[in-house]
């Protein structure tokens, strides 16, 4: 029996894709929360952060190997805000979590050095790794984070047809929005 909550590190989500949209709606699952909880002046529901939180979690967890900054951006943003970040996890896997969270921010900003400034889709093949590729050795795409991090791209000639920065643009803004990169404490939505 697999819990809803470890449905992101589980067999029945097929590829790193349906992965990224499970992140993706535990992240604004708990924004909302907080939104709604400060709007009607109560508290966040502690038992609906934990149980969307422990989503976005294991999802993370088990992408870590992948280098997949957008995840890594979510989930270490909720992580540390100071609203969310109590009802995550218990007090003393928390602390682990904000130690493991420095190398996700690490990895995830060296991963956002990588990316290539060519925009142009190149033809070529997928060779299968036994290690996760850095975003410039993988193929150009639209949104990377969706793509398998275990296939490098050997290209030969590049193509007319281009590709938009999405993938890059939504993981750097994540970034700077959590304020990632300064290794701040308090998270923008505290502030407001």
């Amino acid at each position: 029996m697999i819990l809803p909550q470890r449905v992101g590190a589980s067999p029945f989500v097929k590829g790193v894709n349906d992965r990224n949209h499970v992140a993706t709606a535990a992240y604004v699952s708990l924004l909302l929360e907080r939104w709604a909880a400060k709007k009607q002046g109560r508290e966040v529901d502690g038992r609906f952060v934990y149980q969307m939180g422990r989503t976005l979690y294991w999802t993370a967890r088990y992408l870590e190997p992948h280098r997949h900054s957008l995840c890594n951006f979510m989930w270490v943003g909720v992580l540390r805000d100071p609203v969310l970040g109590p009802h995550l996890l218990p007090a003393r896997a928390r602390k682990f979590e904000l130690r493991r969270a420095q190398r996700l921010v690490a990895q995830g900003i060296e991963q956002l050095r990588h990316f290539p400034l060519d925009r142009f889709v190149y033809e070529g093949r997928a060779l299968k790794t036994r290690a996760p590729q850095w975003v410039d050795l993988r193929r150009s795409d639209d949104f990377q984070w969706k793509a398998d991090p275990y296939h490098r791209w050997v290209h030969s000639r590049r193509t007319r047809q281009t590709t938009c920065a999405t993938d890059f643009l939504l993981a750097y803004w994540m970034m700077r929005y959590w304020r990632l990169a300064a290794g701040a404490e308090k998270s923008p939505a505290a502030q407001t």
